[in-house]
């Protein structure tokens, strides 16, 4: 069996490195070999940079002038022309328009001081963070009993966009309302979310009406004619 001796690859000229780069220049990799490419280099792992390795470059970017802020060379003014001019040939999308061409300009009063506005003053930005606590996306903004009010009125009857001419009937539009729902959170409150006969919490309720709510119109809305209780319970 023969042993064949593979002689150690020599470093590359600077020379060489050019004509080989000038070689490439415009080289468009096809789709196979670009499949290729990867395959080969999936399950590699890069090897960690030496002591030298990382004084060399920690030297090319003291050279390039770098700050502490900003890491990497510095660009000159005809590099960052021809950057420019390539990205512009790439994309087609249409110029900036910016100040009294753009559609919303409105005098440039977008850097001027907005006026009336009172500053928040630390106490204010206290009690602000805790009355949002918990809260996520405004969700658990809790409304005024008036301001639900309110809000029912602007969508009821005709102002609603479900308008059919008034086919709902009177139970059915008063089980909706917003006085019935006010009602249920009422007698929820007093009962401590309890069942009233089987002394249940945390499972769910139902506000029952001790006089029914067909037969007394004017106790509908009444707490005291209502009473907690859990759905089993209930259906006795």
């Amino acid at each position: 069996m023969k042993i064949k001796l593979v002689k150690p690859r020599k470093s590359l000229s600077p020379e060489h490195k050019k004509k080989i780069s000038d070689s490439l220049k415009g080289y468009i990799k096809s789709e196979k070999h670009r499949r290729r490419l990867s395959e080969s280099l999936k399950g590699r792992k890069r090897e960690p940079w030496s002591e030298e390795r990382k004084r060399k470059h920690s030297e090319i970017l003291k050279k390039a002038d770098c700050s502490s802020k900003k890491i990497g060379r510095k660009f000159s003014e005809e590099t960052k022309l021809k950057m420019s001019q390539s990205q512009k040939k790439r994309s087609n999308r249409p110029p900036v328009i910016r100040g009294k061409d753009h559609w919303n300009w409105r005098g440039g009063i977008t850097n001027k001081p907005l006026k009336g506005k009172r500053k928040l003053t630390d106490e204010d930005k206290e009690r602000l963070r805790l009355s949002r606590i918990g809260m996520v996306h405004g969700k658990g903004w809790k409304l005024s009993d008036e301001a639900r009010r309110n809000i029912s009125k602007g969508h009821k009857g005709s102002k609603s966009h479900l308008w059919k001419g008034g086919i709902t009937s009177v139970n059915a539009m008063a089980r909706s309302s917003v006085e019935y729902k006010l009602w249920r959170d009422k007698v929820f409150q007093r009962d401590n979310y309890t069942c009233s006969r089987c002394k249940k919490r945390g499972i769910r309720l139902h506000a029952h009406h001790i006089i029914p709510f067909a037969l007394d119109i004017d106790k509908r809305f009444d707490i005291s004619n209502g009473t907690t209780l859990c759905v089993d319970c209930h259906k006795k």
